[in-house]
């Protein structure tokens, strides 16, 4: 029997990400890309006039050649997508083939995926996403990549799975109490499990998050520097690239004073609902995990709001929910595997 290839994907709003593994042995693959995708008409050109795609993958969308997984700043035109239909966009398609071509699998076994905790429980993307993830997909004209089995989760359970892979001990009560949120680009997201078991009716989604910090803190900055135009996209990628300050013109602007008091009510406000949809639940919450790329920027509000609680941040938030995606898909795999073996004996 060949060995299990699984993968674990993560088609966000800010970034794509994806963690694959051929059996129990073979080191893990990660791919972390940009969010940018869109025909390769949208790309800028270098001085020679041709489309420049920068680093960012090459991929057939109904025959069309897209670029995906570029920085949004090399695209002209591009329209970040944030609403809840994205999962049917090009743009998710893109992105997502991207991820595939960077893996360089050629065959994934099981793929194990994640949804805003809100459109899983409540709408039918839970049952769609599956259906346009999986199959025989043609990425470009030199590769392949069939993807026979497709499981979709509430996003922030593959953090949890995660962080259960370094702390085991998140499993050893039944009755533990844990709160994961996953503050991403487009929304917050919190799940509520009590040892593995998931709590829907405390689970939900927002859509204060980092997109809403990155507007808040470039309109302030804006306001502050003589009114100059700056997107949050430029903002964003000033963040991603670690830099300390941000050049702006004349200007050298320490923009992460801007974020810091941005995140400060945001984070306040996400706070509040999640504190909102727990308000049923009669034990304390044990521990709360905080993951996904704005983890840092909500850790203050997190102890104000759970400070009896133990906070855990994330040592690796961009990749949690990717990696506990893949955990999942090995495991589903393995299990099927062990009942063809009791079948044959």
């Amino acid at each position: 029997m060949s060995a299990i290839v699984s993968a674990g994907i993560d088609v966000g709003y800010g970034n794509g990400k994806a963690v694959g593994r051929t059996g129990n042995d073979d080191e893990l693959r990660t791919v972390v890309l940009p969010v940018g995708a869109a025909p390769v008409e949208h790309l800028t050109k270098n001085v020679n006039g041709i489309p420049d795609p920068k680093g960012g993958e090459l991929v057939l969308i109904a025959t069309k050649l897209w670029v995906a997984g570029i920085d949004p700043m090399h695209l002209q035109g591009f329209a970040r997508q944030t609403h809840a239909n994205y999962m049917n966009t090009d743009e998710y398609m893109a992105l997502y083939f991207a991820l595939l071509a960077k893996l360089q699998l050629d065959r994934i076994d099981y793929l194990v995926t994640g949804l805003p905790c809100q459109d899983f429980l409540n709408g039918d993307m839970r049952s769609k996403l599956p259906k346009l993830l999986a199959g025989n997909h043609f990425i470009s004209t030199g590769f392949r990549c069939e993807v026979k089995n497709v499981y979709v989760v509430a996003q922030p359970i593959g953090s949890f799975m995660a962080q259960t892979e370094e702390d085991p001990s998140l499993l050893e009560r039944e009755d533990r109490m844990t709160l994961v949120v996953d503050l991403g680009y487009g929304t917050a997201d919190w799940c509520l499990l009590q040892g593995d078991s998931l709590r829907d009716n405390s689970s939900g989604s927002s859509k204060a998050a980092m997109s809403m910090i990155l507007e808040k803190a470039a309109k302030a900055i804006s306001k502050d520097y003589d009114n100059i135009q700056l997107s949050s996209t430029r903002l964003e990628g000033a963040l991603k690239r670690n830099e300390e300050f941000l050049e702006l013109g004349s200007h050298n602007v320490d923009f992460r004073k801007y974020l810091k008091s941005a995140a400060r009510e945001v984070s306040r406000q996400v706070m509040a609902d999640v504190a909102t949809s727990l308000r049923h639940e009669r034990d304390a919450i044990d521990t709360v995990v905080l993951t996904g790329g704005g983890a840092s920027l909500f850790e203050r509000a997190t102890r104000d709001t759970f400070g009896g609680s133990q906070v855990l941040v994330s040592r690796n938030p961009v990749l949690d929910n990717a990696r506990g995606f893949q955990i999942m898909a090995q495991r589903v795999g393995d299990a099927m595997a062990e009942a063809q073996l009791q079948q044959v004996a």
